[in-house]
């Protein structure tokens, strides 16, 4: 499997819910090429989400509340450049 392919994977695991199993392909890319910036910047993500989810089960100081929620949204919007690279490379590898 390509690390395109686990990149894909990954996503889809993402969009399931399944963020142990996308980070778990991220940590497996980076051990094989640690400069693979797709997959170093899914794993932050990944991670960063989970920290989230996992925080918010205490009860945080509204400042640490805006804080993660920040924190998620630069997450969010790594992301959503992360696809439109994706998408941008495909688009100018197809013929036109």
């Amino acid at each position: 499997m390509t690390d395109q392919d686990m990149l894909n994977t990954a996503a889809r695991h993402i969009e399931d819910g399944k963020l142990d199993e996308a980070l778990g392909i991220y940590k497996r890319i980076l051990e094989e090429d640690p400069d693979n910036e797709e997959a170093r910047e899914g794993f932050r993500t990944v991670y960063t989400v989970m920290l989230e989810r996992d925080n918010h089960d205490y009860d945080l100081h509204p400042a640490e509340d805006r804080y993660m929620a920040l924190l998620q949204l630069q997450s969010y919007f790594e992301a959503m450049l992360t696809v439109v690279k994706r998408k941008r490379a495909e688009y100018s590898e197809r013929p036109h």
